[in-house]
């Protein structure tokens, strides 16, 4: 259940009745409520920061003319937070993707490619895709607190020793950074859409595939194959095995950026702390 706040958010800036709260997935970095006001279904998201709702409602509004994206409706400021009005989509999130036909996974492919025609307008700032990646690596470091610490700074210089491996690009493209099975919709007749976008930025499109293929993702390589069959031929894309060397290399990426964000919030005994400090050792 949502809390009450957020439910008097939704009469208080918004003037909707919360008629009735609909189920919702696992939100790890924000408030969420899904509900009904008279026949319309809505969702309100309370993200971490100011700063991800005004990325979130951005990035919605660029990407209305995509189906598979909910409509952002509005977006206020309520006690330093930033509070965004959406449209539901049908579905809930995937709890795995053996829930999904060939044809689903081609389908979503398809969808994904479709971001990531997306421009942006830079890398986050940045000029270059690996100037991006190297800057962020830098702030992250710095964050990390715990028991990970020293293989963190392992695996920091050992990530920046080997940025040549991952290919670089200076045309960002819209970029989710979360893509994932708890992002993925479906409902009984399957695949619905995509959610949650506060992550999103100039970047590059390899970049989201790796928690598709990253534990605890249980997408295995036929399903890959269909999904990949969606998506298409690209510049950067050679075969599955040179995407999963990809994918290897990002894990320290995002194994220093799931640490800075666990220590950040002073939680390094959490199960997702231990699983962050595991893609450092995993990765190249």
């Amino acid at each position: 259940m949502a809390k009450p706040e957020l439910i008097e958010l939704a009469t208080s800036c918004f003037g909707l009745t919360v008629d009735e709260q609909l189920p919702i997935g696992e939100s790890f970095a924000s408030e969420v409520l899904r509900f009904r006001s008279g026949r319309q279904c809505y969702v309100l998201k309370r993200p971490f920061s100011l700063e991800k709702a005004e990325r979130e409602y951005f990035w919605l509004k660029r990407l209305s003319h995509c189906p598979f994206v909910p409509d952002a409706l509005e977006i206020t400021k309520a006690n330093d937070h930033g509070l965004i009005l959406m449209t539901s989509l049908e579905g809930m999130p995937l709890k795995s993707f053996h829930q999904l036909s060939h044809r689903d996974l081609s389908k979503l492919g398809h969808d994904l490619r479709a971001l990531h025609t997306v421009s942006a307008d830079s890398f986050d700032g940045h000029k270059s895709w690996r100037e991006l990646l190297l800057s962020n690596t830098d702030r992250y470091i710095d964050k990390i607190i715990g028991p990970a610490r020293k293989t963190a700074e392992m695996a920091y210089a050992r990530f920046h020793e080997g940025i040549d491996e991952i290919p670089d690009s200076y045309l960002p493209t819209a970029t989710h950074f979360d893509f994932r099975d708890g992002n993925i919709l479906a409902d009984e007749s399957g695949y619905t859409g995509i959610i949650d976008f506060e992550s999103m930025r100039g970047g590059h499109a390899s970049m989201d595939f790796f928690k598709l293929l990253t534990h605890p993702s249980d997408m295995n390589d036929i399903e890959l194959t269909a999904l990949l069959a969606g998506y298409g031929s690209a510049d950067w894309l050679e075969s599955m095995a040179q995407l999963k060397h990809l994918v290897a290399c990002y894990a320290v990426y995002h194994g220093l950026a799931g640490l800075a964000w666990c220590s950040q919030r002073e939680q390094t005994s959490t199960e997702f702390y231990q699983r962050c400090a595991g893609f450092l050792e995993q990765g190249r």
